[in-house]
């Protein structure tokens, strides 16, 4: 499964319900490392707080700005971005011969943001997918695997999904009691029933299909 993200897959879609409003907050950037040389905690907190929110805010605005408004200049002074923060979470905090380690939540005020980019005439770009059930269907040698513990196709999407983006994803647990819901041969037939079974199992209301098949070239004696 080298270099598995250069090669083509399928993607179905398939939506059971309209509504794509979310309750995720878009707002929350989690998990901004930061990793300093200081020898004093408070002031590592401190400066730590303010990289995160330089940081959170650079992906905030990557992350709900439309590609055709990203050319623009919103950066800000640390003092303008502080007034965009409602709240903030240190984790995972480390202190040890002067090195300092963290990762901070940063969770911006939806109103305040809202503002900002009226100021820059920018329309915001905050629709939010609800969370989808992924089904990634692997076909290798021609055999296919879903709800299987060596299912590499479900564990390379798992390991390179980012949570921060705006498409949200469920990856089911890979337990063979999911066949009786849904078998492979009903997701790539596209069985609504089974799929309905499945949603309803995992309380989702939306399903992307991800197929990715193998093909060895015999030319090249390579997949």
């Amino acid at each position: 499964m080298k270099n598995l993200f250069k090669y083509f897959c399928t993607i179905f879609l398939v939506f059971f319900h309209e509504n794509l409003n979310s309750e995720e907050n878009i707002y929350l950037i989690k998990n901004n490392e930061i990793s300093i040389e200081i020898s004093d905690i408070q002031k590592a907190r401190l400066q730590a707080k303010d990289i995160a929110f330089y940081n959170a805010y650079s992906k905030l605005i990557e992350k709900i700005i439309p590609v055709s408004d990203q050319n623009k200049n919103l950066s800000l002074e640390l003092d303008d971005i502080r007034n965009l923060v409602s709240d903030f979470t240190f984790k995972k905090e480390d202190f040890f011969q002067k090195n300092y380690s963290a990762k901070i939540d940063v969770n911006f005020n939806p109103q305040k943001v809202g503002e900002l980019l009226n100021k820059f005439d920018i329309s915001l770009s905050n629709v939010i997918s609800e969370e989808f059930l992924v089904l990634p269907v692997h076909n290798n040698h021609n055999t296919y695997y879903l709800w299987e513990k060596n299912n590499k196709w479900y564990h390379e999407l798992k390991k390179n999904y980012q949570q921060n983006g705006l498409v949200k994803l469920f990856f089911p647990e890979l337990v063979i009691k999911n066949k009786f819901n849904m078998t492979v041969e009903n997701a790539i037939q596209f069985d609504e029933n089974s799929y309905k079974k499945i949603l309803n199992d995992y309380k989702k209301n939306s399903i992307i299909m991800i197929f990715f098949e193998d093909n060895y070239d015999y030319k090249i004696e390579s997949f």
